[in-house]
């Protein structure tokens, strides 16, 4: 399958807005809005391939400009056809289904310890500490181009996540 060229730009990834996908470093990362303990909204980034996989970054303003995804062409998670959630898959950037809808979980690395990890909706919208417990996750997930007139009808496939423990 072919995607159209239109459907990418080149744009500095603190003027993307919360929920848009870059390309960073050679991998593609998702930008979202992370509010820290004062309260103010901070701009982030969750890795979604390469060797930090699943860290959560804060947004620098001296940040290059870097491939995205161009207006109005947006993209949503998919999975492949018949699997089903696993709960003993790793936590962060795995596709995460709660009652609130589809997350991902960003872990930001802590001196002491594992890392603190936080819930953000597919919009980018921080949605606090992970969920605890019992989470239905997929290991397996694609980022699939689409047209807002057509929000779940694929163009294609952007890139694919694999957080299985193999």
């Amino acid at each position: 399958m072919f995607m159209p060229a239109e459907a990418f730009a080149e744009r500095v990834p603190q003027d993307l807005a919360p929920g848009s996908i870059f390309r960073f470093r050679e991998a593609w990362a998702f930008f979202v809005s992370h509010e820290h303990s004062e309260g103010a909204p901070v701009p982030s980034f969750i890795m979604l391939q390469g060797e930090r996989v699943g860290t959560l970054f804060k947004g620098v303003e001296a940040m290059q400009s870097c491939l995205t995804l161009a207006e109005p062409f947006a993209w949503f998670p998919a999975i492949p056809a018949g699997v089903m959630p696993t709960r003993d898959v790793f936590e962060t950037a795995s596709l995460s289904v709660t009652a609130s809808g589809p997350i991902l979980i960003g872990g930001m690395p802590e001196r002491w310890g594992g890392p603190d990890k936080f819930a953000f909706g597919i919009n980018g919208k921080c949605l606090g500490e992970a969920p605890r417990g019992a989470v239905n996750r997929y290991a397996k997930w694609t980022a699939e181009l689409c047209h807002p007139s057509r929000p779940f009808v694929s163009l294609g496939r952007i890139f694919a996540v694999d957080r299985s423990r193999e």
